[in-house]
């Protein structure tokens, strides 16, 4: 609830958000809403965290005064507390649980706490307690505890006693103060201007609640209680209808409305007023903790008036624009459009409705768009050179007809290349003007060669030119064709139907013919020769005249046999490879992981055959000992030797999550278990403040849940431990480097 008194317009905004359409807020961690403005910010679960975040930020440049009704639990011994914050960090903001109570680690920030658990750490006093905080830091003994601690109740009495309490928070900006008040009752003041201290300057800041819990719990609640006044300062009520006034204030408060005319009951909450004329209200409210408060508004009877064309014709095309005249502060047509006119395109009924405030009244007219006619002219045409084309233009509902050369039939006889309009005009008046392009088209230009002399295997392109449509003697239908086998060939083209023929005949020469071996496989350091077929062609050796012999080189060749009457070649494709040398690519040496097993890669050109009788370039082993690989070629053989040996590849680790340290000899100690030896080894143990609780370098040593002083053994709970180790593995050092979490069972 937000309560203003005198501060009402300068608080107004936040009390409308409360007020008519509930604050939006933002649950994060474990906070909810449950509806009607109430949120819970823990349930009665461990180790809880949350916070509620109100979307609206406040202005801490304007006087306030907010009422809230919190829930604090039903159980004496739970925990952990809420704090009221306002913060800039934003709307996703949460800090650390149990005693940090969702507030402990975000700044810049200002917190209210309400404690209902003791921790001694902080120095908090043994009763519910409440203090006001910056930055975070909910400790009593440091310079952030601006004010407090003070008990929570004057009397000290229990507040988790399963009942909702009144929390008031007033700041005064002229005086810079903050006053807190728990069920009416003052319990704390801060006089600092926070805007400058710790918010930089900057007014904006979030609000909402933040709550924790930990080993111990409550449910943990607040509520925007229904304690506020507010009323809109005029309203406006259409003649004959009702309206509800809005004023929202407590059930057991009470309420004197002046003067009671119109009204259905003078002393509640929101009366139902049905006026007939004018009137003005002042009402006078009394909350639960006996702040009055009188408010004035004002209601009014607003009647608009408004009149429109009631026909308008045009053509289709053209662009109606209509005008509304009348008394009106808005006019919203039919179309979505708002403004006193608005333009139409289509034939129906319009209409636009007059508003006063929430009083309308419609007025309605007709539009009706002619068509105009729709010529079945084509938009282009096209005729062979030398002859002429016939155009109709008819239109359904078309009573006219002018062409360009002032002819008034529906259709046109063209003959030479243009651009032709007509004019086409309906009964209604209403003009269409449609054009044609006549396009005189040439007949194709085809120039095939009258005859082409081929080379068995070669291909010829014969190109009939440029043309829309082709139809060659086979068959084909593209604008050119490839040719490889003597005859004549004929092709038709047109283009827009005007037509051309045109021929062409292909002769074809046979080839050149012999033979030689297309691979020679050679042994390095050799020499192989060889020998051309005697036959009367010319003979070249990639692209180089040759005669009867050559020495074969490494790589790929062309053999070419030219005929010299002809002309024509033939070609043999000759691959030279040279066999490589009997070589072995191996490791000398290998480790094997115990207990698994290793395979060892023998790259080698040749088959490979291992000592163990195995044929392969992978070796599969599991024991250590030496390996010998061989190969036997044509060209030489080769052996190569690896030795292997074994060792260790790896180190698991295992921490439990848990362990019983209650004397019962079971699962009494908690290390970590692994099998290596560490060369350096630290396992440490922190409590949930980030305090050590234990710490060993020997990695024999376990932790029995005692307390760093060995003095007492530490609480039930949860436990952060962080293992830092190395040890030498076949690969090399190994670093672990982890961290969890333990609990500790009793």
């Amino acid at each position: 609830m937000l309560h203003f008194g005198k501060y009402l317009f300068s608080a107004f905004a936040i009390f409308v958000a409360f007020a008519t359409c509930a604050q939006s807020s933002n649950p994060v961690g474990n906070a909810f809403s449950t509806g009607n403005n109430c949120y819970t910010i823990t349930p009665a679960i461990a180790w809880q965290n949350g916070a509620v975040w109100f979307n609206d930020p406040l202005d801490l440049d304007a006087d306030f005064d907010i009422t809230l009704d919190v829930f604090l639990g039903a159980n004496d011994g739970g925990a952990d507390g809420i704090v009221f914050v306002f913060q800039q960090v934003g709307t996703a903001a949460i800090g650390l649980p149990g005693s940090g109570m969702g507030f402990a680690g975000f700044a810049p920030s200002l917190g209210i706490e309400l404690d209902t658990f003791q921790n001694p750490e902080e120095s908090d006093l043994p009763q519910d307690h409440m203090a006001i905080f910056r930055d975070g830091v909910i400790n009593h003994a440091t310079p952030q505890n601006l004010a407090g601690p003070v008990m929570i109740s004057p009397s000290g009495a229990n507040v988790e006693d399963n009942q909702e309490h009144v929390f008031q928070i007033k700041w005064d900006v002229a005086n810079a103060q903050l006053q807190v008040f728990f069920d009416c009752e003052l319990r704390l003041t801060l006089n600092q201007d926070i805007v400058q201290t710790i918010f930089g300057g900057n007014s904006n800041v979030w609000w909402g609640f933040t709550g924790a819990t930990g080993g111990l719990f409550n449910v943990q609640s607040v509520c925007i209680s229904e304690f506020a006044v507010g009323l809109q300062e005029n309203y406006a009520v259409c003649e004959g209808e009702s309206l509800q006034l809005g004023v929202v204030g407590a059930p057991n408060g009470s309420y004197a409305w002046s003067p009671a005319t119109f009204l259905d009951s003078p002393s509640i909450a929101n009366p139902t007023c049905t006026p007939t004329v004018p009137i003005n209200y002042t009402v006078t409210f009394t909350d639960i903790c006996g702040n009055a408060t009188t408010l004035e508004t004002s209601v009014t009877l607003p009647l608009p008036t408004v009149t429109i064309s009631p026909l308008t014709e045009a053509c289709d095309g053209e662009v109606v624009t209509l005008t509304a005249t009348g008394n009106a502060d808005v006019f919203t047509w039919s179309n979505g459009v708002e403004g006193n006119s608005a333009s139409f395109t289509e034939s129906g009924e319009v209409s636009v409705v007059a508003s006063i405030s929430d009083c309308e009244v419609e007025a309605t007219g007709e539009i009706v768009i002619h068509p105009t006619p729709v010529s079945a002219l084509p938009a282009n045409v096209t005729f062979c050179a030398n002859e002429s084309v016939v155009v109709d233009a008819a239109a359904s509902d078309a009573v006219s007809y002018v062409w360009d050369d002032n002819s008034t039939n529906t259709s046109l006889s063209i003959d030479a290349s243009g651009t032709y309009e007509v004019t086409i005009t309906s009964a209604f008046g209403c003009e269409t003007v449609a054009s044609v392009t006549a396009t005189a088209q040439p007949f194709p230009e085809i120039n095939l060669p009258e005859s082409t002399l081929l080379c068995d295997g070669e291909t010829v392109v014969l190109n009939a030119g440029n043309a829309e449509n082709y139809l060659w003697s086979t068959g084909a239908t593209s604008s050119s064709i490839s040719v490889s086998e003597e005859g004549v060939y004929t092709v038709s083209a047109d283009i827009a139907g005007c037509t051309a023929d045109d021929e062409a005949e292909v002769l074809v020469n046979v080839n050149p013919q012999f033979a030689v071996p297309n691979a020679f496989d050679i042994c390095p350091d050799s020499t192989v020769w060889l020998v051309l077929p005697i036959q009367n062609y010319e003979w070249r050796w990639d692209g180089a005249a040759v005669t009867d012999s050559l020495i074969l080189t490494i790589g790929t060749h062309e053999l070419e046999g030219i005929d010299p009457a002809t002309g024509c070649i033939s070609a043999s494709g000759v691959e030279v490879s040279e066999l490589p040398r009997a070589e072995i690519e191996m490791a000398s040496e290998a480790v094997l992981c115990e207990g698994g097993e290793l395979d060892i890669p023998a790259f080698s050109f040749y088959n490979v055959t291992w000592n163990t009788g195995f044929e392969g370039e992978t070796l599969r082993i599991f024991v250590p000992g030496i390996y010998t690989a061989s190969v036997n070629t044509v060209c030489g053989a080769a052996t190569a030797e690896i030795s292997v040996t074994e060792g260790k590849c790896d180190c698991p680790v295992f921490v439990p999550n848990s362990f019983s340290p209650n004397l019962d000899g079971v699962n009494e100690l908690f290390k970590p278990t692994f099998d290596c030896e560490p060369i350096n080894y630290l396992f440490t143990i922190y409590n949930r403040w980030g305090e050590i609780v234990f710490r060993t370098n020997d990695y024999n040593v376990g932790w029995n849940g005692a307390a760093p002083d060995r003095e007492y053994y530490v609480a039930d709970g949860v436990y952060i431990w962080q293992l830092q180790m190395e040890s030498t593995l076949v690969s090399g050092p190994n670093v672990v480097d982890i961290n969890g979490h333990v609990v500790i069972l009793r």
